[in-house]
Order: structure tokens, then sequence, then C-alpha cells
């Protein structure tokens, strides 16, 4: 590795070693130490200052996470037939508690629909005991591949500028390559480096 790998935990470092396999481009930046830019992005975005004042259509989607991962709550809508996005949590440690202190804090509405992480079935319970308006979003066999053909049909993303994580995410979110280059049908999250 270009970096001392002493600095670096044993996670990161299977992470970038996994990155020889997975993704050649990936695998010269943060394995070999070469410079280089992410290509072939999942998602085109464009950032902007603040969500629209009217929205045509409004959901919000909720992963959950404690320790290692963030709990994350973002805003979607549609104004005019163009997607915007805003990230309102990304924070580890919380309980569905803190969560549901969170959700009135950031002005979500009980009716509000909110698609959750299904795989987290007993905090979505707890959540609706809160009395939030929160559904397990199905999960099918090509279940990424289809959200990520809605979203794109929209044509860009515009994410409002205080959504960094969201943002960092983005840029790090990639089609899938072979060794010779060739993509594939495959996203790949950067962010397999740090295990985050």
């Amino acid at each position: 590795f270009p970096v001392t790998i002493a600095f670096l935990s044993d996670n990161i470092i299977q992470g970038i070693l996994r990155l020889k396999q997975i993704d050649s481009q990936l695998w010269r930046v943060y394995g070999l130490g070469q410079t280089g830019k992410i290509q072939g992005l999942v998602f085109d975005y464009k950032t902007t200052d603040s969500m629209p004042a009217q929205l045509n259509k409004l959901a919000y989607g909720m992963d959950f996470g404690f320790t290692n991962d963030p709990t994350t709550l973002v805003k979607c809508g549609l104004s005019d037939g163009v997607l915007y996005g805003q990230e309102l949590i990304y924070q580890i440690g919380l309980t569905n508690r803190d969560i549901n202190k969170l959700l009135t804090e950031y002005g979500v509405s009980k009716s509000d629909i909110i698609f959750a992480d299904s795989a987290d079935p007993k905090s979505i319970q707890e959540l609706k005991l809160y009395g939030w308006n929160i559904k397990g979003a199905d999960k099918g066999p090509d279940s990424i591949n289809y959200s990520i053909d809605i979203l794109r049909s929209y044509g860009a993303i515009n994410l409002t500028k205080d959504s960094v994580n969201w943002i960092k995410e983005a840029n790090s979110y990639k089609w899938r390559e072979e060794r010779s280059g060739a993509k594939l049908n495959k996203p790949i999250d950067a962010s397999i480096v740090t295990g985050k």
C-alpha cells in the first residue's frame, strides 16, 4: 500500500484488498495510491440551496443504524417533475425514542409517509406505536436496480447543499467494473474501503 498500513485498521485494509477483485479503478486509487477520479457514478446530481416551498409529492426514506452505521432520514419530493432531496438525519447511536423526537423536530407530519429499512421490523413497529406513518421498503431480488432506474428516470437529483453526507455518498456510488474496465449492471459503494 502507498500508505503505511500500521495506521489503518484491519477493516480498512480488508476493504482495500477487496477492491482488487471488485473494481480496478478504486483499486488503483486506494490500493496503489494513483490519482484518479471516480467515473461511472450511478447518479447525476446538482446542488440547490433548499427544497422548493411547494412539492407535488413528498415522502421520507429512513435507514436504521446504531453502532457503526448511522441512522439516516432523507426528505424527497417532486416539484414540476423535478426530484429534490434533503438529508435530515445522519447520526449513530440513536434509539427509537431519539428518532421519534428528531422526526418531530424536523417537522415531519404524522401523516407523511416514511419508507424505512425493512430489515429492522422491530424499529418500524416501535415508531408506528409513536404514531408515525412508517412502512418497510419492499426489497425484492432486483429491488436495488429497480429503485435506481426509477430515480434516474427523473434526470439529475437536486440535493440541498446541507446534505453533506448524501452528497459524499452520491460521489462514491458507482457501477461495478470488470478488470477490463467494462461496466457491470451492479452498483458498488466506494466507501467499502472504510466499511461505513
